[in-house]
């Protein structure tokens, strides 16, 4: 007698379903107000391209600072509809983010095993349970920048990549697709010219061992439209630039010693994927089974794990990131949730419905487990009281995950910047985001080298002390004489609030201050800026010391913290973050004395 049909979906996924859409409703909440300072960068390139004055930064000043020329030009399209350039980035990646979703439940309702019954929705509810609920996807819609428009990309490649070694009836087809997306995720973010050469280092090897005959072809296919498109983008960079690679390039990973990005990029894998553990153990035991077992997706395991290895570390040679959410490890936590159905739809065919409902179970326990995301900003503030720190009043409290304080600062201080400096005037600054896109009439000098061709080109001495904050790519550069020889008006140390010359935060900060053309030169100025009430609960959540690492900064003199960890004692100094009483905050900078001009500088 044949078994009956079963008509209606387990309760447990109906769970799912349900817990799914509240925690991420729950994700949205908590990220609404999540900003990056560097998105402003982005909008200032942007800007300046919608006004006529080119692809750049500075006007007059052509040097590619940044690196999401798709992200960029898009944003551009809805800028030029006329719609708020913030918002448009935002609606960008919440395209992105649809795009995603669409993507992957095209996929596993291909990879669906339509014969059996309602149970197979398993393989089409899990990797979509865990996209919605996965922290980084939804944070980067709002923080305003191409993590999801890269991974959407990304995660198309990687499909039709291994669509085509798997039906090698339309292997060209879904090769010629497959290269078209990486070429796009290449134009989003170069890295994705990483994520091609490791898929085509792959398919070269799997026709060359399995289909000899097909091997030209299929790498034709693969190869042949992305290197067009890609060079043909190189070439109008060299042509508008007149550099063939990013000035990014430079400013990230030239002239930066090999053992000192090592150690930022392990540091940064290791935290990264403890922080994704809950799902990266899941995938990789059961690819591991899958290639013990020697099932049908043993293909797609070798190929995730290959894609996945390989990234991380190159991640880890790059020296890794800061951003929120480990946001380079984000396109392998989505080729992870790709490869959900095809375990899910091995446990299906062999009707392991106990062990299939305790994996949905522990997967739903593993998402539980990243409101640690949450807690971490928490604990910062909760731990001034053990510092001695009086404790901030309850009101003063954001539950919700704040704009950086670089772009929270970087509006206040533009806006002042704007009614109160002479236009036109040259300023120095380490944080190139906020408060250049809305200071805009005025000449920046970037002291971290992004969009500075000389800074980015120094050669850093691997035995020369580092400053606190110079411990990720984009941070590690800096000229202290340089930027004095361009006779700046106004120097801001450290980040857009401004610190004093008692703790440098950066490279050039560290060198300027012992400078003595700049204690000749310069005078220290301090103003009290009013908060505007949005900005109000931004700036109280970040106002407060914080600690940074003792062997990344320790004068002798600063205040001494011990914490005890799971991985034994840490020390830290204490560090000033931000001043902020009676709804305004502290700015500090530094003004070029009168009369200076006239002695030598």
């Amino acid at each position: 007698m044949p078994k009956k049909e079963v008509t209606e979906i387990p309760h447990l996924l109906l769970l799912l379903c349900v817990f799914g859409a509240v925690f991420a409703a729950i994700l949205v909440y908590f990220n609404l107000h999540i900003l990056h300072d560097d998105a402003y960068i982005s909008l200032r390139y942007v800007r300046n391209f919608l006004n006529g004055d080119g692809l750049v930064w500075n006007v007059g000043e052509r040097v590619e600072g940044y690196t999401n020329f798709l992200f960029i030009m898009l944003t551009a399209v809805l800028g030029a509809l006329g719609i708020d350039l913030l918002l448009a980035a935002r609606i960008v990646s919440a395209l992105a983010y649809l795009g995603m979703f669409v993507l992957l439940v095209w996929y596993v309702l291909k990879q669906r095993d339509t014969s059996r019954n309602v149970r197979s929705d398993y393989g089409v509810i899990l990797p979509l349970f865990l996209f919605v609920t996965s922290a980084g996807f939804i944070g980067w819609i709002f923080a305003g920048l191409e993590t999801d428009l890269y991974c959407l990309f990304v995660g198309a490649g990687f499909i039709f990549t291994l669509l085509a070694m798997r039906h090698n009836g339309q292997a060209v087809s879904w090769l010629v697709v497959a290269s078209f997306a990486y070429a796009l995720a290449t134009l989003t973010r170069p890295d994705g010219g990483v994520f091609f050469l490791i898929s085509f280092i792959f398919v070269a090897i799997f026709y060359l061992l399995r289909q000899p005959s097909r091997f030209f072809v299929c790498c034709f296919a693969l190869g042949l439209p992305y290197t067009i498109i890609v060079l043909l983008h190189i070439f109008w960079r060299h042509a508008y630039y007149g550099e063939w690679l990013p000035n990014t390039f430079y400013a990230k990973s030239y002239g930066i010693p090999l053992e000192i990005k090592l150690k930022d990029g392990i540091s940064y894998a290791f935290e990264g994927v403890f922080l994704y553990a809950p799902f990266l153990i899941l995938f990789g035991v059961l690819a591991a089974v899958s290639l013990l077992r020697r099932s049908v997706n043993r293909l797609s395991s070798l190929y995730y794990l290959w894609v996945s290895v390989c990234y991380i570390v190159y991640i880890i040679l790059s020296g890794g990131d800061y951003m929120h959410y480990y946001r380079f490890l984000i396109p392998v936590i989505f080729l992870s949730l790709l490869s959900i159905g095809w375990y899910v739809a091995d446990l299906q065919k062999k009707h392991q419905w106990a062990l299939l409902n305790t994996y949905t179970l522990v997967l739903a326990l593993a998402v539980l487990l990243q409101l640690s995301f949450y807690e971490t900003e928490k604990i910062k503030i909760v731990s001034k009281v053990d510092m001695g720190v009086e404790e901030q009043e309850p009101e003063h409290f954001f539950s919700q995950t704040p704009p950086t304080i670089a772009a929270v600062a970087g509006y206040v201080v533009g806006n002042y910047i704007n009614e109160h400096w002479a236009k036109g005037a040259v300023i120095a600054i380490n944080s190139v985001g906020a408060m250049p896109y809305f200071a805009t009439d005025y000449h920046y000098i970037d002291m971290l080298g992004l969009v500075d061709k000389h800074i980015a080109r120094r050669v850093l001495d691997p035995e020369a002390k580092r400053a606190p904050f110079q411990n990720a790519p984009g941070h590690y550069k800096g000229d202290g004489e340089y930027v004095l020889s361009l006779k700046p008006d106004y120097i801001i140390l450290g980040v857009n609030f401004g610190h004093s010359k008692t703790f440098p935060r950066y490279l050039s900060d560290m060198e300027i201050i012992q400078d003595s053309v700049f204690e000749a030169h310069y005078e220290e100025v301090t103003e009290w800026l009013p908060v505007p009430e949005y900005y109000k609960a931004f700036v109280r959540y970040w106002a407060g010391p914080v600690l940074i690492p003792a062997e990344r900064w320790d004068d002798g003199e600063m205040a001494k913290v011990e914490m005890h960890t799971p991985l034994g004692i840490k020390y830290f100094t204490l560090h000033e973050q931000v001043v902020y009483q009676n709804d305004k905050m502290r700015f500090i900078y530094y003004r070029r004395r009168k009369g200076s001009e006239n002695n030598g500088l």
